[in-house]
């Protein structure tokens, strides 16, 4: 099972461009568990998000059902054993959009060869605030995300995680972002079957 994860602060064209990659090699996405209210955004033919309460987590933390259990912007996230076993089963290339300090916990699981874990690296808070406006996303809830992910970059460049850098660009852009990721997991995982509109 080839596992690409995919990190980022918010606005850096993490989801945009996994649809793009789901899309081009039929690929699965491993799903994350969220206490964040789902909004239209997260209603998309590849869903990424599966909504809980914080209830449902504490109860499966209890029976040991949960990978990893996280905080981001005031919200939880998690990932089931049970998920990333049938990823783990499977010969299709697997998706995974996760907060950068869990990255190193896939890693620590028995199949790193297969594992690509790239972080996009946004140049501004700017550029990420108009990607996020550009999307539709309320302004007030932009600024408090971009407040509470403001050191995210520097904690990924301190992580011994070993990351495939790429630099974000505007969402006009998001196809060569995801160009670019395709010959990243072709030149890694040869025997991965590509079914975009043009070679990568």
């Amino acid at each position: 099972m080839p596992l690409l994860t995919v990190s980022a602060r918010p606005g850096a064209g993490k989801t945009a461009t996994t649809e793009l990659l789901i899309e081009w090699f039929d690929a699965k996405r491993v799903p994350s568990l969220t206490t964040r209210p789902l909004g239209t955004r997260d209603l998309n033919p590849f869903p990424e998000y599966i909504e809980v309460t914080v209830e449902d987590l504490d109860l499966m933390e209890e029976n040991d059902e949960l990978a990893w259990r996280v905080k981001v912007h005031d919200y939880e996230y998690a990932t089931t054993w049970g998920d990333l076993e049938v990823a783990c089963a499977s010969n299709e290339l697997w998706i995974m959009v996760i907060a950068h300090n869990v990255v190193k916990n896939v890693h620590a699981l028995s199949f790193e060869d297969r594992i690509l874990s790239v972080y996009l690296l946004a140049e501004s808070d700017d550029f990420l605030r108009a990607n996020m406006l550009n999307r539709g996303d309320d302004p007030v809830e932009i600024e408090r995300r971009l407040l509470s992910s403001a050191n995210w970059d520097e904690e990924y460049m301190k992580c011994l995680v070993p990351y495939v850098t790429l630099r974000s660009m505007r969402m006009a852009s998001v196809r060569a972002m995801a160009r670019m990721m395709t010959k990243i997991l072709m030149r890694k995982f040869p025997k991965l079957t590509y079914k975009g509109p043009t070679a990568p």
